[in-house]
């Protein structure tokens, strides 16, 4: 369904950055580990100054839950991701 109060639909970005310590600390072991790894920054596609998008414009959920994409978070998502898996 369509989410009410569209502008309301973001987090703010220290709330993004907070959720994003314990996967980022993760990662970053990974890579020490792995170098050859490409770790994608998923608030290049959702966030925008000091809002995070939860939400399309229009309404529409980017995810269905806490932690989770919506298959229209994931084309959001893709660009960033595209080039590791297709090698464009």
């Amino acid at each position: 369904g369509t989410v009410t109060g569209v502008q309301t639909c973001a987090l703010p970005i220290s709330e993004y950055e907070a959720r994003q310590v314990r996967a980022r600390t993760l990662f970053a072991a990974v890579r020490a580990r792995h170098p050859e790894v490409r770790v994608v920054e998923p608030a290049e596609a959702f966030c925008r100054g000091e809002r995070c998008a939860v939400a399309r414009p229009d309404g529409l959920p980017l995810y269905f839950d806490e932690d989770h994409l919506t298959d229209d978070g994931t084309r959001l998502l893709w660009p960033l991701i595209a080039p590791s898996v297709t090698g464009r």
